[in-house]
């Protein structure tokens, strides 16, 4: 077990320095053509508006899911909004240090009752699958269509018609299993390793099928929310893509995000290689890309986080 984890944790370190290290060779091939700063030179009152409504939106995010939080934790506890609000952003301040913000949960439970704080785990952790289905959902949708303009892609998995009908089984699999939590419950509870702590888990039971929409339904409000952002912050970097193009390839970003193993810090890095290969079929402007990657980090994780840390601390352990 030691070994699989040193492992993954070898392969996560070379990810990042592999991502950081194709970023610098991009810029770097730029700054020898002369063309590094040109996205910058762009700038005007345009760009001034595109950043503000990107900044705007930064708070309209995370009230979304401060939203889905309380609506995850009614079968446990109400909270108010500002409250949750509170919890989010505490969350985003411990899971920046853990693999796929999975710790965000280490920040939230703070915000709830000691007694309903092991519940809360379980219920960040739902929520948390709800946003994971969303990406999955949008990116494998538009999957075929972003085949069609890399044909880069044809020579890794030629075969489309298979590939067609697993996204198909995958997006019909995973709306069961959510919507179906209270059967997984039933399984899981019967894991012998998982009885002594089965108190813990079976109140996942009682979201109804409503609840379970209504949460899926904010989950896929915020996902609009943050890739019209980069939408934003691309043409703001002189990145000349339209909306639909752009939200094709964005849904491509999100998606191999969810597959690469990093932690928020090193997801910087990722994004902007990311980002580079996936949108450099609409466009050619590699430091704009990276630009918006980066800015967008920072606006949607960095500063909240910051933002966190100062309530994690003011909450009462």
């Amino acid at each position: 077990m030691k070994i699989a984890k040193i492992i993954f944790q070898i392969f996560k370190v070379v990810v990042v320095i592999l991502s950081i290290g194709y970023i610098f060779l991009k810029l770097y091939n730029e700054s020898q053509n002369g063309v590094l700063f040109k996205p910058y030179h762009g700038l005007c009152l345009n760009s001034f508006f595109y950043l503000m409504a990107v900044v705007l939106l930064v708070p309209v995010n995370w009230i979304i899911e401060s939203i889905k939080f309380i609506q995850l934790l009614k079968p446990i506890q109400i909270i108010k909004l500002e409250k949750s609000f509170r919890a989010v952003l505490a969350g985003i301040a411990v899971s920046i240090f853990t693999p796929k913000r999975v710790g965000d949960f280490g920040g939230r439970v703070f915000a709830l009752q000691t007694k309903n704080r092991i519940h809360g785990v379980f219920a960040t952790l739902l929520g948390s699958y709800a946003q994971l289905l969303a990406t999955i959902l949008i990116g494998t949708i538009f999957f075929p269509l972003y085949w069609n303009v890399n044909p880069s892609l044809n020579s890794i998995i030629p075969d489309k018609g298979v590939i067609f009908l697993l996204i198909i089984g995958l997006i019909i699999l995973s709306l069961i299993v959510y919507f179906n939590i209270h059967r997984v419950v039933i399984y899981a509870t019967n894991l012998k390793f998982l009885q002594k702590h089965k108190v813990f888990i079976q109140f996942l039971q009682n979201y109804s099928k409503t609840d379970l929409a209504k949460v899926l339904v904010l989950a896929f409000l915020r996902y609009a929310v943050f890739s019209f952002q980069m939408f934003l912050l691309l043409r703001m970097f002189g990145v000349d893509i339209n909306y639909g193009t752009a939200m094709v390839g964005i849904s491509q970003v999100y998606l191999y995000m969810t597959i690469i193993p990093t932690v928020a810090l090193g997801e910087l890095g990722v994004r902007g290689s990311l980002g580079v290969w996936v949108l450099g079929v609409y466009s050619v402007a590699s430091s704009g890309i990276i630009a918006a990657s980066v800015l967008l980090w920072i606006l949607n994780l960095a500063i909240p986080a910051i933002l966190g840390v100062y309530f994690l601390w003011r909450f009462k352990f």
